[in-house]
């Protein structure tokens, strides 16, 4: 017998706190054989809000696995049930998967599927307590805000987390951006400056195309 081999994908899905239990049973009912939650730190530039402190929340990030031709009907229910059309109610993207391991299903690694993206995944990685710096530097760049992923409370001996196959050590924070793909170079270029990436040990940053997002504020 044949296999039919299905291209997947990685969706993230950042949501307030206390929705991921939802999130991950749409996500399974959709057809997703893997998810996976972290808690992390939402900001915005928002102004006055920014100047309340109100601006940080605390947010959940699911990520789970799912074949390609499942993620936009997922993606619809989710917008339909939780409103992510509306502004800080939610933001879903999903990144074409080159390998897997560990979930069942019938892969195919098909990487002359070349499509246009128009949004980037920013990602950086610093010591602890400088994730505010990347997001202030992005900002200034021309983000709109970024999720800070806070390795705090982790044992010095514990396992590494791992964020797209990057090892994030206890003493690590990791910011993820979603940019639209002509703003990139910009902010790319903000974070280096403010952050002297070049220096060793200083933090690493690496760019992603996004094929697909829901939520992200025009």
């Amino acid at each position: 017998m044949i296999s039919i081999k299905n291209e997947i994908e990685l969706v993230c899905v950042i949501v307030n706190y206390g929705l991921s239990k939802k999130i991950e049973k749409l996500a399974r009912q959709n057809g997703s054989k893997y998810t996976s939650c972290v808690i992390a730190k939402g900001t915005s530039n928002t102004g006055i809000m920014d100047l309340m402190g109100l601006s940080d929340t605390r947010k959940e990030i699911v990520y789970l696995i799912m074949e390609s031709e499942k993620v936009d009907s997922f993606l619809n229910e989710l917008d339909s049930k939780y409103k992510f059309y509306k502004a800080n109610h939610g933001i879903a993207f999903a990144i074409s998967v080159s390998g897997l391991i560990g979930c069942h299903y019938n892969y195919c690694d098909d990487r002359s599927l070349e499509e246009k993206n128009m949004n980037d995944l920013i990602t950086v990685i610093v010591d602890k307590g400088k994730a505010e710096d990347v997001v202030s530097a992005a900002s200034k760049g021309g983000a709109k805000g970024g999720t800070i992923i806070n390795a705090r409370g982790s044992a010095s001996d514990s396992p590494c987390q791992k964020i797209f196959a990057v090892e994030i050590e206890p003493e690590k924070e990791i910011v993820i951006i979603i940019s639209e793909s002509d703003k990139t170079d910009s902010i790319v270029e903000s974070i280096n400056k403010e952050m002297d990436l070049g220096k060793p040990n200083s933090g690493v940053l690496f760019v992603q195309p996004v094929k697909r997002t829901l939520g992200i504020q025009k």
